[in-house]
């Protein structure tokens, strides 16, 4: 890869962020998350420095739903509930973790020999390159108050 995977990072915070600065970082509430989009669009990840389990959750779900963002990675710095953590990539252990496990996914992306933001209007496509990008399956995740008992909250916010 010609350029370090960390440049393609930048750090989401709803307050000061405890990450030191080998990032560029945005400050945002929840209700900026439009005005930040031309922002993140430069970005092939994300890293999303909160403690509140609302401010993820909200995050995750505007970044899966959105046709230009929902393919970016996003990795979270604290534990939160298993459905929020299912429209994460992962939580972030620390720096080399995350180049090291970004590598792949990064070089997926930047391997596609068409434009893939005029696909990502299809809610299937937007599905079937998520998973392969990542090289993941379809899990589920038990939600008692769900009809089916399981739930698909990727696939439910990428198809919109």
């Amino acid at each position: 890869m010609s350029e370090p995977v960390s440049k393609d990072f930048v750090v989401v915070m709803d307050k000061q962020t405890k990450l030191d600065s080998l990032f560029p970082q945005l400050q945002v509430n929840i209700a900026d998350f439009e005005d930040i989009e031309p922002a993140l669009t430069n970005y092939t990840g994300i890293i999303l420095d909160s403690d509140s389990h609302d401010f993820k959750r909200r995050f995750l779900e505007y970044l899966r739903s959105h046709s230009h963002l929902c393919l970016s990675l996003v990795y979270i710095t604290s534990p939160s509930d298993s459905m929020t953590e299912a429209l994460a990539d992962g939580l972030l252990d620390n720096p080399d973790h995350l180049l090291h496990q970004a590598a792949p996914i990064i070089s997926r992306l930047r391997g596609f020999e068409y434009d893939i933001k005029k696909v990502l209007t299809n809610h299937l496509f937007r599905v079937i390159l998520y998973y392969y990008t990542r090289d993941a399956v379809i899990e589920p995740i038990k939600d008692w108050e769900h009809p089916a008992i399981y739930a698909y909250p990727l696939i439910e916010k990428l198809t919109g």
